[in-house]
C-alpha cells in the first residue's frame, strides 16, 4: 500500500485536473453565454416573443446555479468523478433532447432543466477537486481553470453562429450535445487524492 501524501502535491497530476477543469468550465459558462446567439431562431421557428424565448437561457443559468450546491454536496459523497461524469451525460442529454423540440415547454424542460441540472453538477465539483491537489500554486490553477470561462465565449460564439448558419438550430443543437459530452472524460480524468489528513 502506497503511502498517503502529508499535503497537496502542487503539481504532478493536478494540471491535468487543472486542464480538465478549464474545459468544464468553457462547456459549461462558454456554452451557456452562446445560447443566446441561438434565440432569434427559436423565437422565429416557434414563433414566440425574444422575452419568451430568452426564459430558454435564463431557465438553464437560474438551474445551474441553484443546484450548484446540490453538485457539491454529492460530490463530497461520492467524489468528484462520478458527479462530473453524470453530468456531461445530463447535459449532453438536455440539448439532443432540445434540437427535437416541438414547443418551446420542450426547450425549457431540456435546456433549462435537464442541460441546467448537468451544468450543476460539473462546475463546483471540478473546481473543488483543485483544492486538493493544489496549495501553494493553488491560486494559480485555480486562475487557470476559470480562464476556460472567457476562453470558450470567444471560440464558441462564432463557432455556434457557424453552426446556425449552417445546421439550423436544431443541427446546432445536437452537435452542441455530442460536443458536451466531453465532459464525461473531463471527469473521468478527476481521480481522486487521498491525502494524509483525510
Amino acid at each position: 500500500m502506497t503511502p498517503k501524501p502529508a499535503g497537496p502535491p502542487d503539481g504532478g497530476w493536478g494540471w491535468v485536473v487543472a486542464a480538465a477543469a478549464f474545459a468544464v468550465n468553457g462547456l459549461s459558462y462558454g456554452l451557456l453565454r452562446s445560447l443566446g446567439l441561438a434565440l432569434p431562431d427559436l423565437a422565429e421557428h416557434f414563433e414566440r416573443s425574444a422575452q419568451d424565448t430568452a426564459w430558454v437561457s435564463a431557465l438553464a443559468l437560474a438551474v445551474q446555479q441553484a443546484a450548484s450546491p446540490v453538485g457539491s454536496a454529492l460530490s463530497t459523497r461520492w467524489g468528484a468523478r462520478p458527479v462530473v461524469m453524470v453530468g456531461g451525460v445530463l447535459t449532453s442529454l438536455g440539448l439532443v433532447f432540445s434540437a427535437f423540440a416541438r414547443s418551446l415547454l420542450h426547450l425549457y424542460l431540456g435546456l433549462g432543466l435537464l442541460a441546467g441540472s448537468g451544468w450543476a453538477l460539473v462546475f463546483a465539483p471540478a473546481l473543488g477537486t483543485l483544492s486538493r491537489y493544489f496549495s501553494r500554486r493553488r491560486v494559480l490553477a485555480v486562475g487557470l481553470a476559470l480562464t476556460g470561462n472567457g476562453a470558450s465565449s470567444l471560440l464558441l460564439a462564432p463557432a455556434l453562429q457557424f453552426l446556425l448558419d449552417t445546421f439550423g438550430w436544431r443541427g446546432a443543437l445536437l452537435l452542441l450535445g455530442a460536443v458536451t459530452l466531453h465532459l464525461t472524460p473531463c471527469g473521468a480524468l478527476l481521480r481522486p487524492l487521498a491525502l494524509s489528513g483525510d
